[in-house]
């Protein structure tokens, strides 16, 4: 079985078929190959239309770290071609630089299994990495209809992430055109992804914009509701950096 690409998986929804693809971008006889660290992998499910339309995307990085041991993990991360600010701010959010996860962030629900441990970062950001979108998103036309959640589930199941104890997420807003948006718009956006994920059984990792999905059977979070996952204090983060921003344009 091919633990690296995958495809096509085909499902109905409303008398609509939708095929999944996976792939690894950058793995062997790729362009970009020599690109990797060696520690990074990252992947792309692509969804399409029985004809071709498309659906939508999820993209996701696998983070080996057994192959940083003894080495600093900020700078690793940050020194990376192909990891990305996504993948830097993660670390240096949730890690100390040898690798072990933050005091301030363990809880009765999420610890020590987190740190220096291989994870994939699945891609919430809005902003492009170079001329294609990489965050998690559906197209709104194909949207309320469990594309999303069927798609990311079969991700959660994939070869590629056998080995992968933990997921992690920093939601991103839906949409990509969202210049124009007001700061009320980029906030449902953004806490309609966040919805998203917890849906798929994605749980806050403490007061943090982070999520985490446990592959791990008794794990304390797959006890947590939906409701009892508290995000009521959770704003999009460049809402806050617009607000900022206004305070001290209001200042002057």
């Amino acid at each position: 079985m091919d633990e690296e690409n995958l495809g096509p998986v085909v499902a109905t929804f409303e008398d609509q078929d939708v095929k999944l693809f996976i792939k690894r971008v950058g793995g062997p006889g790729d362009e970009m190959a020599d690109e990797y660290d060696p520690w990074l992998k990252q992947f792309k499910a692509i969804l399409k239309t029985g004809d071709g339309k498309d659906v939508g995307r999820i993209s996701y990085r696998v983070v080996d770290t057994d192959m940083m041991r003894n080495t600093d993990l900020h700078e690793q991360l940050y020194l990376s071609e192909m990891g990305g600010s996504e993948l830097e701010d993660l670390g240096k959010t949730l890690f100390m630089p040898n690798g072990a996860f933050r005091d301030k962030y363990v809880n009765e629900t999420f610890g020590e299994e987190i740190g220096r441990r291989k994870f994939a970062l699945f891609d919430g950001t809005d902003y492009p990495s170079g001329d294609i979108p990489d965050n998690t998103f559906i197209e709104p036309e194909y949207r309320r209809r469990g594309i999303g959640s069927w798609a990311i589930q079969k991700v959660l199941k994939h070869g590629s992430l056998k080995h992968i104890r933990v997921m992690l997420v920093f939601p991103g807003t839906l949409d990509e055109d969202y210049d124009s948006w007001s700061v009320n718009g980029r906030q449902e956006s953004y806490l309609m992804a966040v919805n998203f994920f917890q849906k798929n059984g994605f749980r806050r990792i403490a007061n943090s914009h982070i999520f985490c999905y446990a592959k791990i059977s008794d794990h304390p979070s797959h006890s947590i509701s939906i409701v009892d996952d508290d995000i009521s204090d959770l704003v999009d983060p460049r809402v806050l950096g617009e607000q900022a921003r206004q305070r001290f344009v209001d200042s002057w």
